[in-house]
């Protein structure tokens, strides 16, 4: 079975303890998508021109390192963006996204304040935020 479900990391758990045999496969795209918003941000084309470190499962991740091709260190740039906006505001082309995901890439400051040192993924919030995502 392939998951291509969200949030991927809670689907996959759930299969995983009802279904402990099953041959599934569990994948998300967004890590690729929030990369294509971290090189707007850094006014760069998108996510091929990035050099990433990132650790976690599907949805349940973070990046620790995120230079351009050059090697110079991107996280300070990205990390003043998060403080201040999420993935959201000024510098991201976020102009395609629906009102939901528009808060969710907002949210996304308020995941990132818990571990300023890391980068997170935007579904970190399901974990993180749970009375929040189900109001």
């Amino acid at each position: 079975m392939l998951n291509y479900s969200n949030p991927a990391a809670i689907v996959a758990e759930a299969t995983r303890r009802l279904r402990p045999t099953s041959k599934i496969i569990n994948i998300c795209d967004m890590p690729i998508a929030l990369m294509d918003i971290m090189a707007t941000i850094c006014d760069l084309h998108d996510h091929n021109d990035l050099v990433v470190g990132y650790y976690g499962l599907n949805h349940f991740g973070w990046w620790w390192k995120i230079e351009d091709k050059q090697g110079h260190d991107l996280m300070p740039t990205i990390k003043a963006h998060m403080a201040k906006n999420g993935y959201a505001g000024e510098g991201s082309d976020l102009a395609f996204v629906d009102d939901s995901w528009l808060q969710t890439f907002k949210k996304a400051k308020d995941v990132y304040a818990l571990d300023p040192i890391t980068i997170p993924n935007t579904y970190l919030k399901y974990y993180l935020y749970p009375d929040y995502v189900v109001k």
